[in-house]
């Protein structure tokens, strides 16, 4: 299990407990437990800052993806190790809202900005962009998991 909280700190543990998502009692079993790992220490050289935006792992392979306002990490080992994706604009002028990865291929993954949205089919090494139509920014990011062709996107008005 993972914890990300809002300000870019990242907790894992392992819960030897089978967990019913109806019984909120079962939920808080799971983390009365000692095991917590931090991943804090392993983050510290990306300079996260305050600006955590998503969390999120593949169901295919187990891939984690976190994205703030500056950048996507991605961990192939359970937060132990992170890289960084390569993205299209300069990090320092990347404002992420949100970040969808397709649950049957974590090659194939999405984020949004105020203006953009992006699409990687290859793991980020080449970027597909779409200008957002009209003054709204793009806010939420959502994949069907059935069908991750099916994307859905919340937006806000601009200010």
């Amino acid at each position: 299990m993972f914890v990300a909280t809002s300000k870019n700190r990242i907790f894992s543990f392992k819960s030897n407990t089978v967990t019913n998502s109806d019984n909120s009692a079962d939920i808080e079993g799971n983390f009365l437990v000692e095991n917590w790992q931090d991943l804090n220490d392993v983050l510290r050289d990306y300079n996260l800052g305050n600006s955590f935006r998503d969390f999120e792992l593949s169901a295919k392979d187990g891939i984690i993806f976190m994205a703030t306002e500056q950048l996507i990490l991605r961990s192939r080992d359970n937060g132990i190790t992170w890289e960084n994706v390569k993205l299209l604009q300069p990090e320092k002028d990347a404002i992420i809202n949100s970040l969808a990865v397709n649950p049957k291929d974590s090659q194939n993954f999405y984020y949004v900005t105020n203006t953009t949205f992006f699409s990687t089919s290859d793991g980020g090494t080449t970027w597909t962009t779409k200008k957002l139509p009209g003054t709204r920014a793009g806010r939420e990011l959502l994949l069907d998991f059935n069908n991750p062709n099916i994307i859905y996107l919340g937006t806000v008005k601009l200010k």
